[in-house]
């Protein structure tokens, strides 16, 4: 089923006060993906490969790991999760229409959802309605 996500990251009140993307700020919503739970999987599992050289597919392309040594790796996420760790981030996938009213404002006030996005938190949430 097709689901929009908002992709949140979160961290320590140290490493937000020292990142631009964070700016102090423990948790962030970035972006909204549309797609069903595997797809988003594969989405992120893009990007985290992307964060690091020693990320990489596993040779069955079902999980992410990170090369130890020639012979020893370690699964970072594994395909059908919407979430990873990455270097003291938290990175997650979370339907829009079950987003707690916290995540929620954070997505709102992050501006990382679109207007009719908006407007499906704001039925979920009407109290996070600026016109009621």
């Amino acid at each position: 089923m097709q689901h929009t996500w908002v992709l949140f990251g979160t961290t320590n009140p140290y490493q937000a006060s020292r990142n631009g993307m964070f700016r102090g700020r423990p948790r962030i919503a970035l972006t909204t993906y549309l797609g069903n739970q595997d797809e988003v999987s594969e989405q992120m599992m893009d990007n985290l490969v992307g964060e690091s050289d020693s990320y990489t597919f596993s040779d069955d392309l079902m999980s992410v790991v990170k090369l130890i040594t020639e012979a020893k790796s370690e699964v970072i996420m594994s395909k059908g999760q919407v979430h990873y760790e990455h270097d003291g981030y938290l990175w997650e996938c979370i339907p829009l229409d079950e987003l707690e009213e916290d995540d929620a404002r954070i997505a709102l006030n992050c501006k990382a959802v679109s207007d009719d996005e908006a407007k499906a938190i704001y039925e979920l949430h009407p109290s996070l309605n600026p016109e009621l």
